[in-house]
């Protein structure tokens, strides 16, 4: 879990009517707190993932999204959001029609998040977990800056009356929420809210039952009345608390979250034309939902994994490939196999960390921290016959060994031609240690970091250190232990750590938090450590409803890279340090010369941008690095950006890769480049950046 500092923790006792001082009980207030205790700093918000079409047959249940907003800004109050999503999870998974909800989960919601939520989430229902307040009424929300904030039960309702066009349903499983459900639900069909204080205990029973039963494809009536006899089974004495409203005309048992898409009819009661059969944006907890829902496919549904499909997936070896050009690729991945944290955690934190588990239908997948982790398919296609790409988690023998083994790597790497090669993390760790980051038990996720820097460098860069350059990640909950993390990779040969690109958008604090990162980027600085920036490790492009999932977001890697430079130019990191080096992965190069024509137009014309003794632009040809596989269009813009400031990656085993062909997309792209420029992009700038030995003779020759 991340830190987060609390603040005015006196504040507290002026907004309670009843000051709450017991933990677990979800009434707040006002002006208190940081926002940012508890679970809502664990970095678990929704990130937003390239999404998965589930194939749904036409006689399934149509799939409506589950919208999970949380906040809990009250200092000292341990509200257990995450044991009622997990119990919410928990239920469902076991349900009939599990498929049939997809979950999106938003952590530390503000108020100002709220519209934006609603309308890109477009949930079918909306659950609101967290602190509520009698005086004045209201659902309290994080604030940006710190504290909580109440939104009154009008401005609540308001927002309803605009947005309500997808959602049918709203939860809110907060102290005092009653006055706020009514007047949601004059807008929208069924609400739940709670009359007085709700503990804990009651609020993840109610909701556990609540689901189940929504997900069996009973009514909202059928739904309430069982979350409610749930607390009486527990002899929990709250069972007045919770209070059904809905809109006048509309009777709950007649409303059904989950309904048939054959049987789907115009009217109050049809399923919601928000509702389709692909997930959007999902959160990485959520990617658990999207295995089982994978596991699950109707009959008829392609799949090539588990125990019965044995067919060959992977291609023959190729031949070598002549070599023209030196390649030191700074952007390709390794795909963690099981051994790791078995061997270099702590014999006492073996047993809770990391572990490859296999599911019924064959699938091997992480488990780790009550949470389940996929090497989708996608991910690991290298040298994989075209017609076998799925999107299902790959098990290991279905991989080439080169993904997760050392020496076929290095094999790989000599069949395609390519000198040397930085590789990022894969989803076990969230792409850049923020799976590790945000566990709950702290001592587990330092370790976890540290035993995943121990397998890089004793199996890959100890073993071949002129083939491998030393990428590492580092333990970014605690700005000290980060620190001290790079000083340590750096004293045996790391060159480079990954961060989120955008750490804001999972949940860590923000690149202006001085006190946080400040730390950490004068250890880079210190020990000459690149930071190594891969997109998407910190989310997605946000992608509309309807929109085709992979094709658009694919697409606009250049887009999020394009925001990811603004944002750490704009932090001011690499004015104030201008030795810090910072690389971009993945995003290509053609948004660099764009980017940086406007910084000069902000400067010269708009003036937007004063005050700064060296002019943006230069600052950001200064510290910055940009990765390209080809770019055909756009290297021509490489005066512009900088030919120094090129660099190459092949994203072995990824589906964009270039294996076992680099040298051949060179030659088609950048065939008519002068020799000295290729050679630099190719090899030597990189060798440069991250201090890597070249071979004695660098190709192309002059």
């Amino acid at each position: 879990m991340l830190i987060w500092y609390l603040y005015g923790m006196a504040e507290s006792r002026v907004f309670l009517k009843i000051r709450k001082e017991v933990a677990g009980v979800r009434a707040g207030g006002q002006g208190c707190g940081d926002g940012k205790n508890g679970k809502d700093g664990n970095g678990k918000g929704g990130l937003n993932m390239i999404g998965v079409n589930l194939g749904m047959s036409a006689d399934s249940f149509t799939p409506c999204k589950v919208l999970f907003l949380a906040a809990n800004p009250i200092p000292g109050s341990h509200l257990a959001l995450d044991e009622e999503y997990r119990k919410i999870r928990t239920k469902v998974m076991a349900a009939k029609h599990r498929d049939a909800l997809i979950f999106v989960s938003e952590w530390a919601a503000r108020i100002d998040e709220l519209q934006t939520w609603l309308l890109h989430h477009s949930p079918t229902v909306l659950h609101f977990s967290g602190h509520g307040s009698d005086t004045p009424e209201g659902l309290v929300f994080a604030r940006e800056g710190g504290g909580g904030q109440i939104m009154s039960a009008h401005a609540i309702g308001e927002t309803f009356r605009i947005l309500k066009d997808n959602i049918r349903l709203v939860v809110l499983n907060a102290c005092y929420s009653r006055t706020q459900a009514d007047a949601i639900a004059e807008h929208i069909d069924c609400v739940v809210g709670m009359s007085t204080v709700i503990g804990d205990a009651a609020a993840i029973a109610f909701a556990g039952a609540f689901y189940e039963i929504i997900a069996y494809g009973r009514s909202v009536q059928d739904a309430f009345d069982s979350g409610v006899n749930a607390l009486r089974a527990f002899q929990i004495p709250e069972e007045k608390t919770p209070q059904l409203i809905a809109r006048k005309g509309i009777d709950p048992k007649r409303i059904f979250i989950v309904t048939l898409s054959s049987t789907a009819t115009s009217g109050p009661h049809a399923p919601h034309p928000g509702a389709t059969s692909s997930i959007g944006s999902i959160s990485e907890d959520t990617l658990r939902k999207v295995v089982d829902a994978i596991h699950h496919q109707p009959s008829g549904a392609s799949s090539v994994s588990g125990p019965s499909a044995r067919a060959p997936t992977n291609l023959p070896d190729p031949s070598p490939r002549d070599v023209k050009y030196t390649i030191v690729s700074v952007d390709d991945h390794v795909v963690e196999p099981p051994h790791v944290f078995e061997r270099y955690l702590p014999k006492h934190l073996r047993e809770r960390g990391p572990r490859i588990v296999e599911t019924p239908e064959g699938h091997e997948v992480w488990a780790f921290d009550g949470g389940f982790h996929t090497q989708v398919g996608m991910n690991a296609v290298a040298g994989r016959r075209p017609e076998t790409v799925k999107l299902e988690p790959f098990r290991f023998e279905q991989m080439r060994p080169g993904c997760y083994d050392a020496d076929a790597r290095i094999q790989d790497m000599d069949l395609g031609g390519i000198w040397a090669q930085l590789n990022f993390p894969s989803s076990i760790t969230g792409f850049c240690g923020r799976h590790f980051a945000a566990a709950k038990d702290r001592e587990l996720g330092h370790a976890c970091v540290k035993a995943w820097n121990d397998w890089i460098y004793e199996e890959w860069y100890k073993a071949y250190p002129d083939r491998i350059i030393p990428n590492g990640i580092t333990y970014l909950t605690d700005p000290q232990q980060a620190a001290a993390e790079i000083h340590r990779n750096a004293e045996r040969g790391f060159t480079s750590v990954t961060f989120p690109e955008r750490p804001h958008a999972v949940g860590m604090p923000s690149l202006w938090d001085r006190k946080h990162w400040d730390p950490i980027i004068q250890a880079c600085v210190d020990t000459d450590t690149v930071i190594s920036l891969h997109v998407g490790s910190s989310g997605m492009y946000a992608i509309p409803e309807g929109a085709p999932q992979l094709q658009l977001g694919a697409t606009m890697f250049g887009q999020l890279s394009l925001a990811a430079c603004s944002d750490w130019l704009w932090s001011e990191y690499p004015l104030r340090h201008p030795g810090l080096k910072i690389a971009m992965s993945e995003g290509g190069i053609g948004w660099v010369a764009m980017l940086l024509d406007r910084l000069d137009n902000i400067i010269d014309r708009s003036g937007y941008g004063l005050g700064w003794p060296t002019r943006p632009a230069d600052v950001m040809r200064r510290n910055f690095w940009f990765c390209t596989i080809d770019d055909p269009s756009t290297i021509d813009t490489r005066y512009r950006i900088g030919v120094e400031n090129i660099l190459y990656e092949t994203d072995y085993p990824h589906g964009d890769g270039t294996w076992p062909d680099s040298q051949q997309v060179i030659e088609k792209y950048w065939g008519h480049i002068p020799t000295r420029e290729i050679r630099m992009m190719c090899s030597e700038n990189a060798a440069k950046l991250y201090r890597h030995p070249l071979p004695k003779v660098v190709l192309p020759r002059d």
